[in-house]
Parts: C-alpha cells; sequence; structure tokens
C-alpha cells in the first residue's frame, strides 16, 4: 500500500509541476497527509509486532 502511494505522490508532484494549481495542490497535500499517517502506523505495528516476538523469545 505505501507503494502505491509512493507512486501516487510521484504523479501528484509531476502534475502540480505541470500545471500548478491550488486544487492540485490540495490533493498533493492530502495523499502525502495519508502516506505519512500510513508509514508512522506501519512502523508502530512492526516495532509492537517485534517486541512481542522477543518477549516470547521467538526472535
Amino acid at each position: 500500500m505505501l507503494l502505491a502511494l509512493d507512486f501516487e505522490v510521484g504523479s501528484d508532484i509531476l502534475k502540480t509541476v505541470l500545471v500548478p494549481s491550488l486544487n492540485e495542490l490540495s490533493i498533493l497535500a492530502v495523499v502525502v497527509g495519508i502516506r505519512i499517517v500510513l508509514s508512522w502506523s506501519l512502523s508502530k505495528e512492526i516495532d509492537k509486532h517485534n517486541t512481542d516476538l522477543k518477549n516470547s523469545g521467538r526472535l
């Protein structure tokens, strides 16, 4: 999912550079915000999973 959002951010950046408008900038800001939240959430989930594995003695 994060890879797809990376491509979406890249395409939105290209669109914004070629046709700068307030609408394109707002879409880019929303997509970047979603990407940041998902990345943060995924890193927290991975950390929790690694902690659980350490506590169970599997790692």
